[in-house]
C-alpha cells in the first residue's frame, strides 16, 4: 500500500509499538540527563576546559537538543502510530528539519575533532597553538552550526514534511524534480564525513606508530610532553617545540573520540543511505524504522562513553554525585 507521496505505508502492531515507544522514552530521559551533566561538568570544571572537550561539549549540546526537540515527538508519534492530531502539523515540519540540522552539526563536529586530534599529535606545538587556541576553536564551533543551518534553511524553504509510518516519524517530501539536488547534498555530506574522519584518525595512528609506541597498548610515556590541560592562551605552550611524545591520557582520549565517532557513523550512515536510495526505490524504506531507532540511541550512549573513557569527566561526575549525597544527608539531619 502507498500513500499520496508514493511511499509504502506500514504500521507496527500494538505491543511492538508500545515497546518501541517505551524504549524511545527511556533513551530520551537518559539523553537529557547524561548530556546535560556532561555540559555542566565541562563548563564548571576548569580542568575539563580543553580544546578536545570543547568539541565534546558541542556534541553534547547537539545530543541534548535532540533529546528535547526530536525524541519526545518521536516517542509520541511511535506510541500513537501517526502524527497526533493534537499536535500542530507545523511541529512535524519543524522537528524533521531541526533534527536533520542537529545531525549535520554533529557530523561536522566529528570532522573538526578528528582534525584537532591530528594537529595535537602530528604537528608542532606552535602549529597546534595557532589553529587550536580559544578563538580558532570558537570560530570552528560556530562554523559547524552555520554550515548546518545553511543546509537546513534550504530544505526548510524548499520542501514540506509529513509523517511517514515506515520511519515512525516526519520526513521531508522530495518531489521528483528535486531528487537530484537532494541526492547531491546528502551524498556530499555523508561522503565528506566518511573520508575526512577515517583519514585523520589513520594519520594519527601512523604518527603514534612512528613514534615507537603502540596505539592500542601505549607503554613508555612522557607525562608532561603533550599534556593538554587547558585551551591554549597566548604565550609559550608548555610543550617544547621539538617534543612529539604522546601521553597515555591523550591516546585514551583519541580512542574515546574514535569510539564516539564510530557510534555516530554506524547510526547515521544507514538511515542516510536508506533516505537517499528510498527516493528512487521506496521498497528500501522498509528498513527506515530500525534505522531511525538506532539513530535515536546515540544521545543516550555518548555520555556513557565519555564517563567510561575520560578519567577527568568520570572524576568530576563522581564528585558531583558525592556532593549531592552529602547535601541530602545534611538535610535529613
Amino acid at each position: 500500500m502507498e500513500n499520496s507521496a508514493g511511499y509504502i505505508v506500514g504500521h507496527l502492531p500494538g505491543p511492538l509499538r508500545v515497546l518501541h515507544g517505551t524504549a524511545v522514552i527511556v533513551t530520551d530521559v537518559l539523553g537529557i540527563t547524561g548530556n546535560l551533566l556532561v555540559i555542566i561538568l565541562i563548563v564548571t570544571t576548569s580542568k575539563l576546559r580543553t580544546s578536545h572537550n570543547a568539541f565534546v561539549c558541542n556534541h553534547s549540546l547537539v545530543n541534548l537538543l535532540l533529546s528535547i526537540v526530536f525524541l519526545p515527538f518521536y516517542a509520541v508519534a511511535v506510541l500513537a502510530g501517526k502524527w497526533p492530531e493534537a499536535l500542530d502539523p507545523i511541529l512535524c515540519r519543524f522537528s524533521a528539519h531541526f533534527s536533520a540540522l542537529l545531525w549535520h552539526v554533529s557530523l561536522i563536529n566529528h570532522c573538526a575533532l578528528a582534525i584537532n586530534r591530528y594537529l595535537l599529535v602530528g604537528k608542532s606545538p606552535a602549529v597546534y597553538d595557532k589553529y587550536c587556541g580559544r578563538k580558532p576553536i570558537a570560530f570552528v564551533l560556530l562554523s559547524t552550526w552555520f554550515l548546518a543551518v545553511a543546509v537546513a534553511v534550504i530544505f526548510h524553504v524548499k520542501f514540506e514534511s509529513q509523517y511517514q509510518p515506515l520511519f515512525s516519524f516526519c520526513i521531508t517530501n522530495v518531489d521528483p524534480g528535486s531528487r537530484l539536488i537532494v541526492t547531491v547534498i546528502s551524498s556530499i555530506t555523508v561522503v565528506t564525513g566518511m573520508i575526512v574522519i577515517p583519514v585523520q584518525y589513520y594519520r594519527i595512528f601512523r604518527v603514534v606508530q612512528a613514534s615507537g609506541r603502540q596505539f592500542l597498548r601505549p607503554t613508555a610515556m612522557v607525562p608532561v610532553a603533550l599534556a593538554e590541560t587547558a585551551l591554549p592562551r597566548r604565550g609559550p605552550h608548555p610543550r617544547s617545540s621539538a617534543s612529539r611524545s604522546v601521553t597515555k591520557e591523550e591516546i585514551r582520549l583519541i580512542k574515546m573520540s574514535v569510539i564516539v565517532t564510530l557510534v555516530y557513523l554506524l547510526s547515521y550512515v544507514p538511515i542516510s543511505v536508506i533516505s537517499v536510495i528510498g527516493m528512487y526505490n521506496p521498497v528500501v524504506f522498509r528498513g527506515a524504522r530500525l534505522g531511525v531507532f538506532i539513530l535515536s540511541l546515540t544521545p543516550a550512549v555518548d555520555p556513557v562513553i565519555y564517563a567510561w573513557m575520560n578519567r577527568n569527566i568520570r572524576k568530576a561526575c563522581c564528585r558531583v554525585i558525592r556532593c549531592q549525597q552529602l547535601a541530602h544527608a545534611a538535610r535529613r539531619r
